[in-house]
């Protein structure tokens, strides 16, 4: 089936996905297990929501200067996890002395951690911006399998994502055995572009759908 998909202001998350005249919103991060494998999201099917109320679409699309705010909790989590993470950069860095590699591999772990835990916490703020405009459970669920735009997109998602395991592999190896902070910053990078990675498997445009038991009503 013909989808039209467009994203959701301010929020990676979701997708907007127009199938027939009807209009859902796909919920991207429910599984947080398929950020580290976006084949995944075409794998297998994924929770849509069922809205067709325009006033809130066209709210999710135009931003309300009210949600525009910056919630005070956000900036102080947001300040930890990057003071966090900025203090095993600097640990590493002043540790750039002969250790043993399983010291160096607590780092890296460390360091790994506290990345997840920021995109984490992203992904449940996302959650929780979409909720202020609409609570979704509140409206029929069902699944769909999303199809790849095309074979190039398809290429093009896989040479990045093993490029970038490669790279996170090769710069935690090089860390691990010459502890210096640049090869454990470039480790950090790559994982975020990693877990990024998935949000481009659903681009905004157009693509094929195919509802789960081909039924469009919530099960």
């Amino acid at each position: 089936m013909h989808c039209k998909v467009n994203g959701v202001w301010k929020n990676l998350r979701y997708r907007i996905l127009t199938i027939d005249n009807q209009t859902y919103i796909l919920d991207m991060g429910h599984f947080f297990w398929k950020f580290f494998f976006p084949f995944f999201f075409w794998m297998f099917p994924n929770k849509v929501y069922q809205v067709n109320n325009q006033e809130i679409i066209e709210e999710l699309k135009v931003p309300d200067p009210g949600r525009m705010k910056t919630d005070p909790k956000e900036i102080a989590a947001g300040l930890i996890v990057g003071l966090s993470a900025n203090s095993i950069w600097l640990l590493g860095y002043y540790f750039n002395l002969p250790g043993t590699p399983l010291f160096n591999t607590i780092i890296v772990l460390i360091a790994f951690f506290l990345v997840l835990l920021g995109f984490f916490y992203i992904n449940k703020r996302c959650q929780k911006s979409i909720y202020q405009v609409a609570h979704l459970k509140q409206y029929a669920m069902t699944r769909l399998w999303i199809r790849p735009p095309s074979y190039k997109n398809v290429f093009h998602i896989l040479f990045m994502y093993l490029s970038f395991i490669g790279l996170i592999v090769l710069f935690c190896y090089q860390y691990i055995r010459f502890p210096n902070a640049l090869y454990l910053l470039a480790g950090i990078l790559f994982l975020l572009f990693l877990l990024s990675l998935s949000f481009i498997t659903v681009p905004v445009g157009n693509t094929t759908v195919k509802f789960k038991g081909d039924k469009k009503a919530a099960s």
